[in-house]
């Protein structure tokens, strides 16, 4: 359900993430975060992600990520048609389905 990998030049990392909802029971509640490999070295938004809402024609939906300095915890957002940043969750950006996907890719300097 959850698959991903990391590498590491010095302090430089960069992060790839899938995440599957087929074995999923119940999406929860709340704001989804991921966790990064290293604490960040400083706040960051990374923009790398993609929600595929498989039900419904294959309609795709920017997700973001923020990380503050000093924290491994990725905080994932939606974008609105405005640009404005709400946080993910099972109903935003869309009501999710066990068909559906994400996936969010990053680089950021890790604390040192």
């Amino acid at each position: 359900m959850f698959s991903g990998d990391w590498s590491s030049v010095g302090n430089i990392v960069s992060f790839n993430i899938d995440v599957s909802f087929d074995n999923i029971l119940t999406f929860g509640t709340g704001q989804y975060y991921l966790k990064l490999p290293f604490p960040s070295h400083d706040n960051r938004l990374l923009s790398d992600g993609c929600l595929h809402d498989i039900l419904n024609n294959n309609d795709q939906y920017s997700i973001v990520g923020h990380v503050n300095a000093g924290s491994d915890i990725l905080e994932l957002f939606s974008i609105t048609s405005n640009g404005r940043q709400n946080p993910f969750t099972k109903q935003v950006p869309v009501t999710l389905n066990n068909e559906d996907n994400f996936h969010i890719s990053g680089v950021y300097e890790k604390n040192h």
